[in-house]
């Protein structure tokens, strides 16, 4: 089935000073996830959520995996509401959003749910001015926080563990005279590349897992 667009439009009237004045707000569908049709709106309000999120870099390795990081996108996609908007441009973005929505939704049927404790434990020390008081953050920030604490959990290097094999295999490929500190250097690496891996495996998973529809 080829991609649907669509745009829908709200015509409000008012009438000021004996002048009728027209406003129009234009607003157009980007993707469906599931039976969830994802507007425009959607996408401008979830990036502000994500805008703020990001303070995590450079320490984010989730939005390293999704090609979300600094280096891979050094700027938010600013969209306009207001005005026609050639998506085809920002298709890569809205990918790799689409993928992170995608996480989400998976998370949110794990049962695991955002609280003071869990956000405290990822050492958000950068976000101090940005974030504000936890009660006041809106769905979309915790649920990006609460993906964030998953991976650290799951995959990160300090969760990944390794097999005997698999240390067996790391020592093998270095010399024997390396020394403890060194030795552990090297595993910790190779437990983060193994996390990466496995987080990969997941989202692609996620990815077929759950339906989607592009409308652009």
């Amino acid at each position: 089935m080829k991609a649907l667009f669509f745009v829908l439009s709200l015509l409000f009237f008012f009438d000021v000073s004996a002048k009728t004045s027209k406003i129009v707000f234009s607003d157009q569908a980007v993707f469906k996830v599931e039976e969830k049709v994802y507007l425009l709106s959607d996408i401008v309000k979830f990036n502000k959520s994500f805008s703020i999120f990001r303070c995590l870099l450079p320490h984010s390795m989730m939005l390293q995996v999704l090609d979300l990081d600094l280096k891979s996108l050094e700027i938010i996609p600013k969209y306009d509401g207001l005005r026609d908007l050639d998506l085809k441009e920002e298709s890569l973005y809205l990918q790799r959003l689409l993928k992170l929505m995608k996480l989400n939704i998976f998370i949110g049927r794990q049962n695991i749910t955002a609280d003071q404790a869990l956000i405290t434990g990822l050492k958000p020390e950068n976000c101090s001015a940005t974030l504000g008081k936890f009660e006041s953050w809106d769905k979309d920030l915790k649920s990006l926080f609460t993906l964030e604490a998953f991976w650290s959990d799951h995959f990160s290097a300090n969760a990944y563990k390794l097999t005997e094999r698999e240390i067996e295999a790391v020592k093998s490929k270095n010399p024997k005279e390396l020394k403890a500190d060194a030795l552990k250097k090297i595993l910790d690496e190779e437990r983060g590349r193994f996390g990466r891996a496995s987080f990969l495996e997941l989202i692609k998973t996620v990815d077929k897992q759950i339906s989607h529809e592009l409308f652009y």
